[in-house]
């Protein structure tokens, strides 16, 4: 198989070479006394295999950039990095991942909802979880002044979460975990 596509690739190179007698670049006319190889422009060089194989590519981005408007791709790219597809998955395993996802948002929701006044949200278990990324955000941002050192707790709190959301979603491509 090797040997045949390096022998298409000569016929090919050969059949390009020959096709050119004028440069589509810088409009040099060849001569029989250039003793250049026949697949570069003798006045500036130019590759006409790679010139071709880029003026296909370029022919390929544009049909893809006709036949969808800037703002489609943007949304489109943004789904499938915020929500990668996987087809391959089982129904049954599906069905058991949505029915964790709604556990943990009715859990997360209802520990959003707890009135901090009152001493309901110092009990949870979650509210532990919680404590500890807080302050270990106030210990981390003392070294940028005590405005930082006191925003540092509510930041830091923040941006675990954010992080673990852009580990999951940019290392393992994995939705459900992100969210």
């Amino acid at each position: 198989m090797g040997l045949l596509a390096g022998v298409v690739f000569i016929l090919v190179k050969s059949k390009i070479s020959s096709m050119y007698t004028t440069c589509p670049k810088c409009q040099h006319t060849r001569q029989a006394t250039d003793d250049i190889v026949a697949d570069i422009c003798p006045g500036c060089g130019l590759v006409f295999s790679k010139w071709l194989k880029y003026l296909a590519l370029d022919a390929q981005l544009g049909d893809s950039l006709k036949t969808e408007p800037q703002g489609q791709s943007v949304k489109r790219g943004l789904a499938r990095f915020f929500a990668p597809s996987r087809p391959d998955i089982p129904k049954e395993e599906f069905f058991l991942y949505l029915f964790i996802w709604v556990i943990f948002f009715a859990w997360g929701l209802d520990f959003i909802m707890m009135d901090f006044q009152t001493n309901k949200i110092i009990q949870s278990w979650f509210h532990i979880v919680d404590l500890v990324f807080h302050e270990a955000g106030h210990v981390l941002f003392i070294p940028f002044g005590r405005t930082m050192t006191i925003f540092g707790g509510s930041l830091f709190q923040v941006l675990v979460p954010l992080f673990l959301v852009f580990a999951f979603l940019i290392r393992n491509r994995d939705g459900f975990g992100a969210s």
